[in-house]
């Protein structure tokens, strides 16, 4: 069994030796190899699958001190050795990305409204609650914020949302979104750590329009075979089923077809032991989970 020290080692030398890092060993340097290309291979490095903590420590919730999607919960995450991370991302009014879940801030922050109708600087005036409902010095982060906590090899898979009808207005549709993802990764400059994924897969095609070269995954509830046909038609890089386990059964065949079709699959959301070897059995990439030691104690067993 690696230690946490000797797998984040391994991995630092094989994402330089993919990317070509300069001598300072970042990451995300100039190469000449694309960026979908560097975030497989990092991903089939963390074999037997890679972790990545949902909403940093899960949806906001009673006896967590975390809210979903805060820095605080990131931090937590990449200090429990977290191999990824995961959010969610979506346009405000005035176009600006701001990672939140939900259409509206009314279950998250202590604000009311649609993201699409309220400015960057009036969500940035929000705090977000606690589980019992209560105001944190926390307030909605943006990627930039995110890219910016060390250690800088933490994968970020961060979901482009589209918004409901009752939320949805011209200049906040699939194609707006994702132009404004690939806008803010080409900014960074973290196309080499980034997986972009959604289930809605015209944003998802817009994203490899502008940018072949970023890492999509197409978002499902279960596993179909219409469902892998889509993710191979729309040239996603992986496929991200889910659901409620531990009652969701993913079907082995199906897992297998898209393994077969040339996608990595990244598993959602995986929080306890029987499915989480189940699913390693059958060679997924990754899980997406709230319990992120969990997920790691287990993976770690299977080396």
């Amino acid at each position: 069994m690696k230690s946490v020290g000797a797998r984040n080692w391994l991995l630092a030398a094989v994402v330089c030796g993919a990317a070509a890092c300069g001598n300072d060993g970042d990451p995300t340097a100039a190469s000449t190899v694309a960026a979908n290309s560097v975030v497989h291979d990092r991903l089939v490095q963390l074999a037997p699958a890679a972790v990545f903590a949902h909403r940093g420590q899960g949806p906001t919730r009673a006896g967590d001190p975390y809210p979903e999607n805060s820095l605080a919960a990131f931090r937590a995450a990449i200090e429990q050795h977290t191999d990824g991370l995961e959010m969610d991302s979506e346009l405000t009014v005035d176009g600006q990305l701001v990672l939140m879940h939900d259409d509206t801030v009314d279950r998250t922050t202590e604000c009311h409204g649609c993201v699409s109708a309220l400015t960057f600087d009036e969500i940035r005036h929000c705090r977000l609650l606690d589980g019992h409902g209560q105001p944190t010095d926390q307030v909605p982060p943006t990627l930039d914020e995110v890219f910016q906590l060390q250690p800088t090899n933490v994968l970020v898979n961060v979901e482009l949302k589209i918004f409901g009808t009752m939320c949805r207005t011209p200049g906040h549709g699939p194609a707006d979104i994702a132009a404004a993802m690939v806008t803010t990764l080409r900014r960074l400059g973290v196309e080499r750590r980034t997986l972009v994924q959604s289930f809605d897969a015209d944003a998802l095609t817009v994203v490899k329009t502008q940018a072949p070269d970023i890492y999509t995954a197409f978002l499902v509830n279960g596993l179909k075979p219409a469902d892998v046909a889509k993710a191979v038609d729309i040239r996603a890089d992986a496929i991200q089923p889910g659901g409620a386990f531990p009652f969701l059964v993913l079907p082995p065949a199906n897992l297998r077809a898209a393994l077969d079709a040339g996608l990595q699959v990244i598993v959602w959301t995986v929080d306890d032991i029987n499915s989480m070897n189940t699913l390693l059995d059958n060679h997924v990439s990754g899980f997406i989970t709230d319990d992120p030691v969990l997920a790691q104690n287990v993976v770690r067993q299977r080396h």
